[in-house]
């Protein structure tokens, strides 16, 4: 798991997340690991 706080990040450099929703993140990520090893679906 990734988890990380970009409020430094936020702060410093005036940097904002392309995304910011757990559940799109999420999914986004089930996506390309989809893409990645040729799946359909990703079994727990």
């Amino acid at each position: 798991a990734v988890v990380a706080n970009s409020e430094l990040a936020r702060k410093e450099l005036g940097w904002t997340p392309q995304r910011d929703d757990l559940d799109l993140i999420v999914n986004d990520a089930l996506a390309w690991e989809r893409i990645l090893t040729g799946k359909n679906s990703v079994r727990s």
